[in-house]
């Protein structure tokens, strides 16, 4: 199939595009499966954890904490796990930039970290 950029350009063939040249097929690589791998083991850690020290109400699978404390020390694993991850991303090519937008990104209603790190 072939398009035109605009209608004043039908006669010029610089202006002829090809459909092929606006598809791609995305493949997933295998630098991609390292970096979700990596984000889901971030939140499945995190969320194991999360679980031995809140004691608040649970909202959307996750377990929340229930003062300052306990938020405190989720986020000082958290950031723990995040670091080690980092490191661990770096020896592959990945950078943090890159982990850090898979880890943002990830939904816990779409792919539930809390069943993959075993918690009910």
């Amino acid at each position: 199939m072939t398009i035109y950029i605009n209608h004043t350009d039908q006669g010029d063939d610089n202006a002829k595009l090809n459909m092929a040249d606006y598809l791609c097929v995305w493949e997933i690589t295998g630098r991609d499966c390292i970096i979700r791998d990596l984000a889901l083991r971030y939140h499945a850690e995190t969320e194991e954890f999360d679980r031995t020290v809140c004691t608040g109400p649970m909202r959307d699978g996750v377990i929340m904490p229930i003062d300052h404390q306990e938020l405190a020390i989720i986020n000082r694993n958290a950031m723990r796990v995040r670091k080690l991850l980092m490191t661990e991303a770096a020896i592959d090519g990945i950078t943090s930039e890159e982990l850090a937008r898979s880890i943002s990104r990830y939904s816990y209603t779409n792919k539930g970290a809390a069943k993959i790190a075993g918690a009910k």
